[in-house]
């Protein structure tokens, strides 16, 4: 074998080396996001695989944005309030903007008591989406923990239209008439 093919064999080899590798990282951070979005995983688990993903440098932006959120919903779960704000403000930078986010986001808030932020959020989610009935119900309250009575009944309102058997808006203490 002379040196010119030993050196084309090698670099065959070379290739089919790092093409492997780079298939296998990339099978990883496809297995880390399927965990980090499952429903089925511990909220612990989502934050683990969620920031696999985050800190592999193999994401784009979509996944990026995706990884986020998921992880955001996922400390909001664990009480962690403040990430899940910081993850969700992640997510909308990477153009995941959507008015669930911006529903959960104002949740977040309003678990920190920083009602004007949760309701000024949730008020948006539902501008954006105006037959989702969980974000005029979550307007709702958080208009009413803000002492705003007029705004959490206009809110109120809305969400009781769109689900006549509104809890939130029952146990808010917002009294609708029909």
């Amino acid at each position: 074998m002379t040196l010119k093919s030993m050196s084309f064999v090698f670099g065959l080899f070379l290739t089919a080396m790092l093409t492997m590798s780079t298939l296998s990282l990339f099978a990883e951070t496809y297995k880390d996001g399927l965990r980090c979005t499952s429903p089925e995983e511990s909220a612990d688990h989502v934050v683990h695989f969620c920031t696999k993903v985050i800190d592999s440098g193999d994401a784009n932006g979509e996944q990026m944005a995706l990884a986020h959120y998921h992880r955001g919903r996922a400390q909001a779960a664990l009480g962690n309030h403040s990430e899940a704000i910081s993850d969700y403000n992640q997510a909308i930078t990477y153009g995941y903007e959507s008015s669930m986010i911006l529903c959960d986001r104002g949740n977040a808030y309003g678990a920190l008591e920083q009602y004007d932020k949760a309701a000024a959020d949730c008020q948006r989610a539902a501008e954006e989406n105006p037959e989702q009935s969980t974000a005029w119900s979550s307007a709702c309250k958080w208009y009413r923990r803000d002492g705003r009575p007029t705004e959490a009944e206009a809110a109120c309102a809305r969400a009781k239209a769109l689900d006549p058997n509104c809890e939130v808006c029952t146990s808010a203490g917002v009294t609708v008439t029909e």
